[in-house]
Formats: structure tokens, C-alpha cells, sequence
């Protein structure tokens, strides 16, 4: 993926909303959503991980 290793703030990165979860550390989220984006982050704001969740 492009984005893996990139800021957070990348232009490349989609618009948050309904659509589009940022994860950060130690978050946790219950609700469960198909269509939505997951994007998980390190301490330091770089993408580390995407999903459908």
C-alpha cells in the first residue's frame, strides 16, 4: 500500500468521515462497519495499517 509508512496528513489520504476511521494507539472500537476505511497509526501519526472494518 502507499500510504503504509506515510503521515496521517498525507494529500493522498482520504477525507475523514463516515467512511474513514483514523485508529490510534491503544483505541479501541466496537462498532463494525463494511463500507468504512480503517486507517491504523503509530504514536507518531505514520500509517501502519488498513482495513475494512
Amino acid at each position: 500500500m502507499v500510504l503504509i509508512g506515510k503521515p496521517v496528513t498525507d494529500p493522498r489520504m482520504p477525507p475523514s468521515g463516515a467512511s474513514v476511521r483514523i485508529i490510534k494507539p491503544g483505541q479501541v472500537t466496537m462498532d463494525f462497519s463494511a463500507t468504512r476505511l480503517n486507517f491504523d497509526v503509530d504514536a507518531s501519526g505514520a500509517i501502519t495499517g488498513i482495513r475494512c472494518s
